[in-house]
């Protein structure tokens, strides 16, 4: 686990292997429900809903809102922390 708390695997077994994973580890750490997360990144339940099981892929604002609370929207979307050294480009993750 580094600085940000980032984990390949959860404590119960859970594989950090899809974005939705990721954020929902990373709202689960910060200790809010999907209700008050959602209503801090100003989407619908729903929407959060949506996007832990990886049905929908968040916008830039939401991935802002996100990095506000404290997570890192780079390692949410990507599984690289954004100190990893390696770029989006490098990644082939970034999308013009």
């Amino acid at each position: 686990m580094d600085s940000k708390g980032h984990d390949d695997n959860q404590n119960d077994g859970r594989r950090m292997d899809t974005p939705g994973a990721r954020l929902r580890a990373g709202r689960e750490r910060l200790g809010m429900s999907q209700a008050e997360f959602a209503a801090a990144c100003k989407v619908h339940r729903r929407t959060q809903v949506n996007y832990e099981l990886d049905r929908r892929r968040p916008n830039a604002a939401y991935l802002d809102a996100i990095d506000e609370l404290g997570l890192d929207s780079v390692y949410v979307v990507s599984g690289n922390p954004v100190n990893s050294g390696t770029s989006l480009l490098e990644q082939g993750t970034f999308v013009a």
